[in-house]
């Protein structure tokens, strides 16, 4: 999720000094549904543990049920509509993904680094833990994600 949520340079591609540490609230789900656009948690999919990684994850959701997801060949390019797509250049598709009820496609903010559902699909309701909605430490980055 580099840059916008930073990890220790501990890792690879990492650019902060320490992780970023998130306010995570369950609670919110259960008042409304998951939005297009927030980052969220959620338990890795069986999918996602083979190709990439396992235990939570934190990725920012940008389909939603109902929607046709385009992934463009480059594999950097996601745009969602909720209506019968337009017939994309076929140089240019690598696929498209019709999400179902209580489905949603998540993807990392450093795109061309990502392990996300662009690898493994979408993610069930049923795994999605919260929304990050705070960012609380380092003191400096203090505020929403």
């Amino acid at each position: 999720m580099e840059p916008t949520l930073r990890c220790s340079a501990d890792y690879d591609g990492c650019s902060g000094a320490s992780s970023d540490r998130l306010l995570v609230v369950p609670l919110v789900y259960r008042l409304r549904g998951p939005r297009r656009g927030e980052i969220v948690v959620f338990s890795a999919p069986d999918r996602a543990t083979r190709v990439c990684a396992g235990g939570y994850l934190i990725k920012r959701i940008v389909g939603i049920a109902g929607d046709v997801v385009t992934v463009d060949a480059d594999g950097a390019t996601v745009t969602t509509e909720t209506v019968a797509p337009r017939r994309p250049q076929r140089a240019r598709l690598r696929r498209q993904v019709k999400l179902g009820a209580g489905e949603y496609f998540v993807v990392g903010d450093n795109r061309g680094a990502s392990c996300d559902s662009r690898n493994w699909g979408p993610v069930a309701r049923s795994e999605i833990i919260g929304p990050a909605l705070l960012r609380y430490w380092p003191l400096e980055r203090l505020g929403r994600p």
